[in-house]
């Protein structure tokens, strides 16, 4: 920009009104308005119009990409911990990497991610179907609405027998212990993790190991999508 616009007032992108969010001598920070997708893949001029009437405007500089989008999101379901793979195009909206993804409004912990896709793991939040939205380092937002179930459908409803030691043979029943995922990756009492003999959708077989401490444990499941299944004392 130039030193005589100490106070730009307008950017137009081609003839669109965009939004100044900062300006000084030698920097405008704007945002870009909804774009007709007829511009899409064409450069556009960009017009600055300073308070005193200035105008500085610059021809083809600023490119416009479509509008990124969610194609799929899996698994469509779990819990808190769930790992999320998020699929679609544009994901970066023109940056270099993605700032932030929410997840009904709450900060997921992202674990990789390019312009097709983004893997996190969900963050704790109320059950329900929600939104997700991918921000990128560019400003760039989109979002995949009711994209994402939380379940709470995920139970151990028994635990049998409910007390032993190492060797001992436990059997776990529940209702979709998988929860979204498709197997049990881990079964854990306490911090010691137990081997896994057998499991359905509702019924795992482990066998205790040894390092248990001795007292009340926490049995825990984690299916292979990082959804956890708890049931608190129960062992």
């Amino acid at each position: 920009c130039s030193s005589d616009l100490a106070a730009v007032s307008t950017v137009h992108f081609a003839d669109v009104l965009g939004t100044v969010e900062f300006e000084n001598d030698t920097v405008v920070v704007a945002t870009t308005p909804p774009l007709p997708t007829e511009l899409n893949s064409k450069n556009l001029s960009i017009t600055l119009t300073a308070s005193t009437g200035a105008i500085v405007a610059t021809e083809d500089v600023w490119l416009v990409l479509p509008v990124g989008n969610v194609t799929s999101v899996l698994p469509t379901g779990g819990t808190a911990g769930t790992s999320i793979t998020i699929t679609g195009a544009g994901l970066l909206g023109g940056g270099s990497s993605i700032a932030s993804v929410l997840i009904n409004g709450e900060l997921a912990t992202v674990i990789e991610f390019n312009n097709t896709h983004v893997v996190v793991k969900a963050p704790s939040t109320p059950v329900g179907i929600v939104d997700i939205d991918i921000e990128s380092d560019s400003g760039a937002i989109i979002t995949a609405t009711d994209a994402f179930t939380y379940l709470d459908n995920c139970t151990i409803d028994t635990v049998s027998p409910a007390r032993g030691q190492r060797g001992t043979y436990v059997n776990i029943y529940g209702s979709n212990i998988a929860c979204g995922g498709n197997s049990i990756a881990s079964v854990s009492f306490g911090t010691t993790e137990a081997t896994i003999v057998e499991h359905t959708e509702s019924y795992i077989r482990v066998r205790a190991k040894e390092s248990f401490a001795i007292g009340l444990h926490d049995v825990v499941l984690e299916s292979d999508s990082g959804a956890l299944v708890e049931s608190t004392n129960a062992w």
